[in-house]
């Protein structure tokens, strides 16, 4: 029942749910890793002041594309440094997440860089040509 009114798109119903104490954090894991979880439902479990304190509910909420990016930052400065390595790797993280998990790791210890390739950081400007650089 609580898992029918979480897939629901009423706020009010998924606030009701998530404030109870019917929910788990597996039912709430399981929305979150899974096809189910829609945009406005992420968003509402990222914000929600019980359920995003959860180390393992944030840790599928950075894996998760809806997430608010705001959000993200916020859970990825409180994980463990060998997660941020696993989230670094994952290949479901979204691409916009992997540079803020980067920046983190290299904050915490700056030998990280020679052990995790950066792919998606900047070219360096020298090897950029007239057409990428932009006007002038």
């Amino acid at each position: 029942m609580v898992m029918a009114l979480l897939a629901r798109d009423d706020e009010r119903a998924v606030n009701a749910c998530l404030d109870g104490a019917s929910v788990t954090g597996e039912n709430l894991c399981s929305i979150i890793n899974g096809p189910t979880g829609k945009g406005h439902l992420i968003g509402l479990i990222a914000e929600h002041q019980k359920w995003s304190l959860r180390y393992d509910v944030r840790y599928g909420l950075i894996r998760n594309f809806y997430t608010p990016m705001r959000c993200a930052a916020k859970f990825i400065e409180g994980m463990k440094t060998s997660d941020l390595r696993d989230l670094y790797r994952d290949t479901k993280v979204p691409l916009s997440t992997k540079p803020l998990i980067l920046r983190e790791l290299l904050e915490r210890d700056k030998s990280v860089a020679e052990r995790l390739p950066e792919a998606y950081g900047l070219p360096e400007e020298e090897n950029l040509s007239p057409v990428d650089a932009g006007p002038m």
